[in-house]
C-alpha cells in the first residue's frame, strides 16, 4: 500500500512487535529461573550448613562413646580386680580357719 503522504509505514512492523513480544516473555522466564537458582543455591546453603551440624555432632557422639568405652573398661578391669583379691582373700581366710581347726584338734 503505497500513499503520497510523508509517513513511513514499515511493512514488517508486526513482525517486530511479535518478536517484542516473544523477547519480553523469554526475559520474564530467564528472570524466573534466575530466581529459581538463587533459590536453590540458598537451599543448598542451608543443607551444607545443617550437614555440618549433623557431622559435628555425629563426632560428639563418636567421642562420648569412646569415653564412655574407655570408663566402662576402666570400671569392669577395677570389678575384676576387686573379685581377684576376694577370691584371694576367702580363699586365705577358708584356709587359715581350716588350720586353726587342725591346730586346734591337734593339739
Amino acid at each position: 500500500m503505497v500513499t503520497k503522504t510523508n509517513e513511513y509505514v514499515c511493512i514488517n512492523e508486526n513482525k517486530f512487535q511479535d518478536h517484542e513480544t516473544k523477547i519480553s516473555q523469554l526475559e520474564a522466564r530467564a528472570d524466573f529461573k534466575d530466581q529459581k537458582i538463587d533459590q536453590i543455591i540458598s537451599d543448598n546453603k542451608r543443607m551444607v550448613e545443617k550437614l555440618d551440624n549433623i557431622n559435628e555432632s555425629i563426632h560428639q557422639l563418636q567421642l562420648k562413646s569412646a569415653r564412655d568405652d574407655f570408663n566402662i573398661d576402666n570400671r569392669v578391669t577395677s570389678l575384676e580386680n576387686t573379685v581377684n583379691i576376694l577370691k584371694w582373700l576367702t580363699t586365705l581366710i577358708f584356709g587359715s580357719g581350716i588350720l586353726w581347726v587342725l591346730i586346734g584338734y591337734l593339739h
